[in-house]
């Protein structure tokens, strides 16, 4: 058993970039350039427009994504990421340092992302953390329908996706919490935030640094 558990939400945490929509635009100009990007894009901003629920805005962009071959994403994103590496901005480096740190104290690791398992995967094999939570998108004969199974991590989701977790490691999902460290950007990250001993706060979102400053939560500054 780990010392304690540390949870990571990725896009805009640990990474700086929203990783689906960089994949999704990286298949695009290997399949059919530029335009189709735009106008998928294009299509998502007046949905966005609408009101609609972050975990609905999720699945629609996901619909995106029905035809596409899983094989060819793979190779797409694996070309993607190892472009990235390169990138001294890919990483926040604050959040980088933590995580490191917590490896060091023994932590394990757990990544929640609202991205895809095989866009996550990489990322996750990289920083040594092979306990990541994330979308997992149906395919049929190599091709994705376009449609999310399973638990979708977001919002509400990522907190119920780590009592699963907990769940198939027959342990109580208060082990997890108790002594536990949360890293989320975005005020959706609140649920899995709020269930840990030691929430930390990404990035500038106000409406989340409101409530980290009036609960006494750390705010971790940027860094290249």
């Amino acid at each position: 058993m780990s010392n304690y558990f540390a949870l990571f939400d990725l896009d805009e945490t640990i990474v700086r970039c929203k990783s689906l929509i960089e994949t999704y635009r990286a298949y695009c100009l290997t399949e059919s350039g530029e335009e189709q990007f735009d106008l998928s894009m294009q299509k998502f901003k007046k949905i966005w427009g609408e009101g609609k629920s972050r975990e609905e805005l999720n699945r629609l962009f996901y619909a995106n994504f029905s035809g596409f071959s899983r094989l060819k994403m793979t190779s797409v994103i694996n070309k993607w990421f190892s472009e990235n590496l390169k990138n001294p901005d890919f990483f926040n480096q604050a959040v980088l340092k933590e995580l490191r740190q917590h490896q060091k104290n023994g932590a394990t690791i757990i990544i929640i992302s609202g991205s895809f398992y095989d866009c996550v995967m990489p990322i996750a094999a990289y920083l040594n953390a092979p306990d990541f939570l994330s979308i997992e998108l149906e395919s049929v004969n190599d091709f994705y329908t376009g449609k999310i199974t399973g638990i979708q991590t977001i919002g509400e989701g990522k907190l119920a996706a780590v009592h699963a977790y907990a769940k198939n490691l027959n342990i109580n999902p208060a082990i997890i919490a108790k002594g536990g460290y949360a890293y989320g950007d975005h005020i959706s990250d609140l649920s899995f935030l709020n269930f840990v001993e030691h929430p930390v706060v990404v990035g500038n979102n106000q409406e989340l640094i409101a409530i980290a400053q009036t609960n006494h939560w750390q705010v971790l500054e940027s860094e290249i």
